[in-house]
């Protein structure tokens, strides 16, 4: 397989070019800083899911909202859903109508990470503790609408699969310091025990309100709105030390509209695809191994295969994160052409979705747990216990 960086150029709209060193170039080095705290989106991510899961097992969270029930929990922990799906017909026009970068700010403030936040860590009340996660959940979905399609219309060619790639797998970090805060709060007596971990919540966000100003608009998006020559000092400043007359800038600027490149399909084919299908085969292995090791240690209670079973998490969570976790976000913006890129087909997917619920699941609201054989069976479905014996006796 011809990974190019094993080669000393690399190959933009069917050319190739000298590669770069991002950090002996001044205008690239400091954009690709600055643009760590655009990739921090996916990691408040991973801190917001773990730092619930943490403030959940606290005592004093539980005393302060006078132990909630389950139904309570329930909408708790969908309610930040609810408002992320509420946000998606907003998320594309955002990015596509204002601009990336743009999206990114709505995401971190108005619309609310930091509203979201500050209402989260105040919870006067458990109603305002949910109202905060809605808006929390609507912010997030703008952000990370808008953050990977920023950095990858933004990042050299040479470096844009992996620089994309990275941005999901923050998830990770964000969920590591979240569970560690949350743990260490714990012995902390009073409320701050978890409006401590909520707080910290805002301060990546503040970060990237403050650095998002050091990063330039999309040029993409400059010239979808007529921007040519904008795009091309973006292009310039970031990719060739501010030159204009940069070959590279210049192909990048001719082909910005286009999203097909040859280049850009082989990439994909060549190595993105050979990482799909690595990661999901071991997760196959892996899942179908810790299958049948639970499955043994139920029926003889084996110290092995229970050890085995915990060694094939780890292993499938390896295969996993090799591809799917980074590519879930790199794979799709970098196939998709520019007028569907900010959209990602979400309103499609939802119209599949919509068709499987209405024409394939069952309604099983007035029917007993018992007999929802019925619904597979027919009427004449054999139900109740010594009929149910009988029939699978036979």
């Amino acid at each position: 397989m011809d990974f190019q960086r094993t080669k000393s150029t690399f190959e933009l709209a069917g050319r190739g070019f000298p590669r770069v060193t991002w950090y002996k170039q001044r205008g690239m080095r400091g954009l690709y800083v600055c643009l760590l705290f655009v990739v921090l989106t996916s990691a408040t991510n991973g801190y917001d899911g773990s730092m619930m899961n943490g403030l959940q097992s606290l005592p004093q969270w539980e005393h302060y909202y006078h132990n909630p029930s389950p139904s309570q929990l329930g909408l708790l922990n969908c309610i930040m859903s609810v408002g992320s799906i509420c946000a998606i017909p907003f998320v594309p026009y955002t990015a596509d109508i204002l601009g990336r970068r743009t999206g990114v700010m709505i995401g971190c403030t108005i619309m609310c990470r930091i509203l979201g936040v500050v209402l989260q860590t105040l919870g006067f009340t458990y109603g305002m503790f949910v109202g905060a996660r809605f808006f929390i959940g609507f912010g997030v979905a703008i952000a990370h609408g808008a953050s990977p399609l920023l950095i990858t219309e933004l990042v050299h060619p040479q470096h844009r699969a992996i620089y994309t790639t990275i941005y999901n797998t923050t998830w990770y970090i964000g969920s590591l310091v979240a569970a560690w805060l949350t743990f260490g709060t714990n012995k902390i007596q009073g409320n701050w025990a978890w409006r401590a971990p909520s707080l910290v919540q805002v301060f990546p966000s503040a970060l990237q309100m403050i650095f998002i100003w050091f990063v330039p608009e999309s040029p993409r998006w400059l010239i979808s709105k007529g921007e040519s020559e904008q795009a091309l000092r973006v292009l310039a400043n970031a990719h060739a030390q501010g030159n204009e007359q940069d070959e590279v800038a210049i192909h990048e600027k001719a082909h910005s509209n286009s999203d097909n490149d040859v280049d850009n399909l082989k990439d994909c084919i060549d190595e993105q695809l050979l990482l799909f299908l690595v990661a999901t085969a071991g997760m196959l292995v892996s899942f179908v191994v810790w299958t049948i090791c639970s499955a043994r240690f139920a029926i003889s209670g084996s110290k092995a295969a229970a050890d085995i079973v915990v060694l094939m998490i780890f292993v499938f969570y390896v295969f996993y994160n090799t591809a799917w976790s980074g590519l879930l976000v790199g794979y799709g913006v970098e196939i998709l052409p520019y007028n569907i890129r900010a959209k990602i087909c979400y309103c499609v997917w939802l119209v599949f979705e919509l068709f499987i619920v209405w024409k394939f699941h069952i309604e099983t609201r007035n029917t007993p747990l018992e007999e929802i054989v019925k619904h597979f069976d027919g009427e004449g479905a054999i139900i109740g216990g010594d009929a149910a014996y009988e029939k699978s006796r036979q």
